[in-house]
C-alpha cells in the first residue's frame, strides 16, 4: 500500500499451520517514507519560539505492542551519518539510509560468516535507529552537533557511518550514549560494526598489539597482570594456563588459539573465552531486563 512521508508502521507476522495452530512474531515498528523536520511551538516565558526537531527514526523497533515505549530488555544501537555524505552542498541522506540497510540486514540476518554470529543469533536483544545528521568524526575524534547530541543520550550507543577512508575507533563505554565508526564501502563493514560497537556497548577492548588495550566489560577481556588473568579465567571456566601477553604491553589476555573478534582483522573472527562470557552476560542481562 502506498505510505506517506513521515510514517511510523508497526506489523507482526501470524502463521497458520495446516492443523489450525497459530503462530505470532513479536509487534516491529519502523519509519517509512520521506522524513521531513518536525517543527514545535514553545513557550519560553513570554516568548513564543518555533524550534526545528529532528528525531531518530526506528529501523527495526522491537515493540511488544504499536506504541510501546524502548524497553530495558532491549539494546538500543544507532546510526548516524558523516559529514562526508553532505559534501559539496550535498543532502545525500538517502545513500546513508541504503548503506545503513545493506549494513543491517546483513549483519543480523543473511550473513553466514562468523563475525556476525552473535549478531545474527541474538538480534532480537537490538533495536535500530537512524539519527540525524549534524555528526563529524576523522579518526578518534567525533564531534555530535545538531540533534545528534540528543538523540545519542537517548540510545545505548550510536555508530557515525562515513564513506571517507580514515581508521575506526570507538569509545570505552557500556551503553550511556557511547559512540564509534564504521565506514560503508569497507569489504569488512560488517566486521567493523560488530568490532566497534562491542567497545561502546559491551565495554570490550582490543586484544591485539597497537589497539587500545584496556576493558570495563563483565567479565574484563583484557586484564593489567598475568595473575588476574589467570584468577579471572579460571572463575569463568576457561583455562588458566591460556593466559598469554599482548605482546610487550603488559596486559594479558585468555587465547585459546582461534581468530578472535577483538583480537585481529580477521573477517571470521567471533567471541572467543573472556570476551564471549561478557557479551552473553549481557544477554542474560538484556533477559532479566536490565541491559543497562
Amino acid at each position: 500500500r502506498q505510505i506517506g512521508g513521515g510514517s511510523m508502521i508497526s506489523y507482526r507476522t501470524t502463521t497458520t499451520a495446516a492443523n489450525g495452530r497459530t503462530a505470532s512474531t513479536p509487534w516491529v515498528t519502523y519509519a517509512a517514507g520521506p522524513w521531513p523536520l518536525t517543527q514545535y511551538d514553545v513557550n519560553l516565558a513570554f516568548l513564543r519560539v518555533r524550534v526545528d526537531i529532528e528525531a531518530a527514526r526506528p529501523v527495526i523497533w522491537r515493540t511488544d505492542a504499536p506504541g510501546a515505549d524502548a524497553a530495558a530488555d532491549k539494546i538500543d544501537l544507532g546510526f548516524v551519518p558523516d559529514a562526508d555524505y553532505f559534501v559539496a552542498g550535498g543532502g545525500d541522506y538517502r545513500q546513508f539510509t541504503d548503506d545503513i540497510s545493506s549494513i543491517a540486514v546483513q549483519t543480523f540476518y543473511t550473513d553466514t560468516r562468523a563475525s556476525t554470529s552473535f549478531t545474527r543469533t541474538w538480534r532480537n536483544i537490538y533495536n535500530l535507529w537512524a539519527g540525524p545528521r549534524g555528526a563529524d568524526a576523522d579518526g578518534c575524534t567525533r564531534d555530535f552537533g545538531g540533534q545528534t547530541n540528543a538523540v545519542r543520550a537517548a540510545l545505548d550507543g550510536v555508530a557515525i557511518v562515513h564513506r571517507a577512508a580514515f581508521r575506526d575507533c570507538a569509545s570505552l563505554t557500556r551503553g550511556g550514549g557511547g559512540s564509534g565508526t564504521v565506514e560503508a564501502p569497507q569489504s569488512n563493514v560488517l566486521q567493523l560494526l560488530v568490532h566497534e560497537s562491542s567497545h561502546f556497548l559491551f565495554g570490550l577492548g582490543d586484544e591485539y598489539v597497537g589497539g587500545g588495550n584496556s576493558s570495563i566489560s563483565l567479565p574484563m577481556n583484557v586484564l593489567g597482570s598475568q595473575g588476574v588473568c589467570q584468577s579471572t579465567s579460571t572463575s569463568n571456566g576457561l583455562p588458566a594456563a591460556q593466559c598469554t601477553q599482548i605482546g610487550s604491553t603488559g596486559t594479558w589476555r585468555n587465547d585459546d588459539g582461534g581468530n578472535g573478534m577483538m583480537a585481529g582483522s580477521s573477517l571470521d573472527g567471533d567471541f572467543r573465552t573472556l570476551s564471549s562470557r561478557a557479551v552473553n552476560n549481557m544477554v542474560s542481562a538484556c533477559a532479566s531486563g536490565t541491559c543497562y
